[in-house]
């Protein structure tokens, strides 16, 4: 996920990221979707369009499945 954990937009992406969190914990402690934990992954866009392009380019690179934008 990007999100703008720095920056203009800072207070929001702070919690939309634990907004995430919360529940990907309690699925991971519940075992997992079929067994197998779910890894959040996030990169801070720092609310710039420049650094977002950056950070998705790196998150496909890692092979991360669902990515999601504030920027």
């Amino acid at each position: 996920m990007l999100v703008s954990v720095t920056g203009l937009a800072d207070f929001i992406g702070a919690n939309i990221k634990e907004a995430i969190t919360v529940p990907v914990d309690d699925i991971n402690c519940q075992g997992g979707v079929l067994g197998r934990k779910i890894e959040f992954y996030y990169e801070n866009d720092k609310n710039n369009p420049n650094n977002a392009v950056l950070a998705a380019t790196k998150s496909f690179s890692l092979r991360v499945l669902v990515v999601k934008s504030s920027a």
